[in-house]
């Protein structure tokens, strides 16, 4: 006997360890269990990422009375201040 057959239990078992028995022993093979797990994991990700899409798609006008998104953050302003750096650059030849 090999000290894997040793370490698996297969001594007292022969060639059929536990792990390999049949179902019908309540036992399930571990591809069944690894199936299973895959499917679980994608589905709590599905509900998961729903309920974030689902959220967004609520709550995305809401403000309860303050300000937007528009009235916080000017893109036009962020574009010229962006335009004003470059224009000093090319000015000075170097970057500040």
């Amino acid at each position: 006997m090999s000290a894997f057959q040793a370490a698996a239990g297969r001594e007292e078992w022969g060639d059929r360890a536990p792990m390999a028995q049949p179902a019908a022993h309540g036992l399930v093979s571990k591809r069944i269990i690894v199936g299973y797990g895959f499917w679980i994991f994608l589905l709590s990700d599905i509900i998961m990422f729903s309920a974030f899409f689902a959220t967004y798609a609520v709550l995305v006008g809401q403000t309860a009375g303050g300000p937007s998104g528009r009235e916080l953050f000017d893109l036009r302003k962020a574009r010229s201040m962006e335009q004003d750096r470059e224009a000093v650059q090319d000015e000075d030849g170097e970057n500040r």
